[in-house]
């Protein structure tokens, strides 16, 4: 039996945020506070073409992070190097990578990236499977499609959810990730998502998710209704008029990998990371 989490405490953030520093309406400071009010643990201020520092206020921690200009989000760089000059999305992710950090194509949907961009590019960590603003502003927030395209084709490639806040109303706390870490220290919290060791919501979270045999089962906050989406065409919808706290899929043959959807009964979603077979 193989265990997706294996420790005791959870951290919540929100890893894609605007300020005054660029585009939003807040400033840095009032933003900061705005998540430390509201139940997080911790965030990354990633404002337009501007590197933010990793630092600790009063015990709420900020990891470093920055959205370079064709919307690739970076997290976690250990240092980092001004490129000064415009780069290609691939060349953004080299960047990261090589400061160290986890980089994520952002908001591939809102951005109109096809299949076929986001299969040529290589060596980034995630994508954003949900994001809030755009969701709320266009309607193109949900990039689930894109992600199982590329697990289908054997990458392996972790989603998130954010809320790309830039303050005006529409998008502050609805989309975020949860982390299972040892500790709240950026160390631990970046080993984990390097690892894949967390989950993406809107509100519905997950216990656990346990591989056994063929059989994969998840323990989950009360939901109605619960996706095993794995290598098409196949998977499994568990779904409930009442409520569910836990789900089985017997594994089929020929597939790769599963991951799991859960929506809640207000209609709100969860995704984990692929389980790989």
């Amino acid at each position: 039996m193989q265990d997706a989490f294996r420790h005791n405490q959870w951290y919540k953030g929100s890893v894609h945020i605007h300020s005054t520093v660029s585009d939003g309406a807040k400033s840095y400071d009032e933003a900061v506070e705005w998540y430390a009010g509201n139940g997080f643990d911790f965030v990354a201020m990633t404002d337009h073409n501007v590197f933010g520092q990793e630092h600790n206020r009063n015990g709420f921690l900020i990891l470093s992070g920055i959205e370079m200009a064709a919307h690739t989000v970076g997290l976690g760089m250990s240092q980092w190097r001004e490129p000064g000059v415009e780069l290609t999305q691939q060349q953004e992710i080299d960047h990261i990578n090589q400061c160290g950090g986890i980089s994520i194509v952002a908001h591939p949907y809102w951005h109109g990236l096809t299949l076929e961009h986001l299969g040529a590019l290589r060596d980034y960590s995630a994508i954003e499977v949900y994001n809030t603003h755009c969701d709320a502003t266009i309607g193109r927030g949900y990039a689930s499609v894109h992600w199982d395209y590329l697990l289908a084709a054997g990458r392996r490639i972790y989603g998130y959810a954010v809320d790309d806040s830039h303050w005006r109303g529409e998008s502050e706390g609805g989309g975020y990730i949860v982390v299972n870490a040892a500790s709240l220290s950026a160390s631990s919290l970046l080993q984990e998502l390097q690892a894949g060791s967390f989950y993406a919501t809107q509100g519905p979270g997950f216990y656990q998710i346990r591989h056994e045999a063929n059989t994969i089962t998840v323990e989950t906050t009360p939901v109605q209704r619960v996706n095993f989406m794995a290598n098409p065409p196949k998977g499994k919808v568990v779904q409930t008029q009442g409520l569910l706290e836990t789900a089985h899929f017997e594994l089929p043959d020929g597939i790769d990998y599963v991951r799991v959807e859960l929506m809640d009964e207000r209609g709100r979603m969860a995704w984990s990371n692929p389980v790989w077979l």
